[in-house]
């Protein structure tokens, strides 16, 4: 009986196997990495803008309503409502995007922060539906705010105008404007002895890292810390110390250059008010200044 042909596999078969096999391990195991970075960068983002708006609700106002979204590790922030530069931007003017971007940017793993304003999003939407809005506009009747030949009327005798939209406040463009912003916030109000500050400290700090992002972005600032003349020089020096790094630290974690800021104590060796006779001489020498450096 003639033997059957046996169907032989080429010894290299087996490796060419193997190899295929682990690829597609490991392309599965690159896409799970992959989508744990994006859940994990948009839960931070997304927590991070909650907790701007949280801390300063005016200045940040909304910034919990945007949509963050990453490709990899590449975000893309949508439904911003379109605002000014960052250079003549203010609150109540629009979402300086600027500022959303230097948030976002720095948490760390993130690479690109894209910013979509609203504006964009609906643009689509819009173009589309024009021919139809065209075609019903001529069978709506006029809006009673205007007259037939297409005026906006105006106000009938005895009736209040409508109040005239304020200019908005413009941003510092000089260090020194910056500086002299932050002055005008309150102290951020320190635990006794300690270099940490109560729930009103946060707002503050907003409102100080927004003066220094939306100022000249080359100016450098050393932050002081003061205290009283109560207690033991030496003691007193230590602490300040302390609160000025963890100032420099918070400014830092809410975006601001690490290179930008210097911490330096003083303790109680340059006093506003000096003898300090009452508790209001204390308060005013307990304190934190931010003073231009460069810029």
């Amino acid at each position: 009986m003639a033997g059957r042909d046996e169907k032989r596999f080429p010894a290299w078969a087996p490796w060419a196997a193997g190899l295929v096999g682990g690829g597609l391990l490991v392309g599965a195991q690159l896409v799970l990495v992959r989508s744990n970075v994006e859940d994990d960068l948009t839960t931070r983002a997304k927590n991070l803008l909650a907790q701007l708006e949280q801390d300063d609700p005016e200045a940040y106002a909304g910034y919990g309503d945007f949509d963050v979204t990453f490709h990899g590790r590449d975000a893309v922030v949508s439904g911003v409502p379109a605002g000014e530069d960052v250079s003549e931007a203010s609150a109540g003017s629009g979402v300086d995007e600027t500022l959303v971007k230097l948030n976002i940017g720095q948490l760390e793993g993130v690479r690109t922060v894209t910013v979509v304003p609203a504006e964009e999003e609906a643009e689509e939407e819009v173009s589309s539906d024009d021919a139809s809005s065209d075609d019903a506009s001529s069978d709506e009747a006029p809006s009673d705010d205007v007259s037939p030949d297409g005026a906006t009327e105006e106000p009938a005798a005895g009736e209040p105008a409508a109040p005239a939209t304020p200019e908005p406040t413009t941003a510092p463009t000089t260090a020194d404007g910056v500086a002299a912003q932050v002055a005008q916030l309150p102290q951020i109000p320190f635990v006794a002895g300690t270099a940490r500050w109560d729930d009103g400290g946060n707002a503050i700090l907003a409102q100080m890292t927004r003066a220094i992002l939306r100022g000249p972005a080359d100016a450098t600032y050393e932050i002081q810390g003061h205290t009283d003349s109560t207690g033991d020089p030496d003691a007193n020096l230590a602490l300040s110390q302390r609160r000025a790094e963890a100032v420099r630290a918070e400014l830092i974690n809410r975006a601001v250059p690490a290179g930008r800021l210097t911490a330096v104590g003083y303790g109680q060796t340059k006093p506003l008010v000096s003898p300090e006779a009452t508790d209001d001489d204390r308060a005013a020498n307990r304190r934190v200044v931010l003073v231009v450096t460069g810029g």
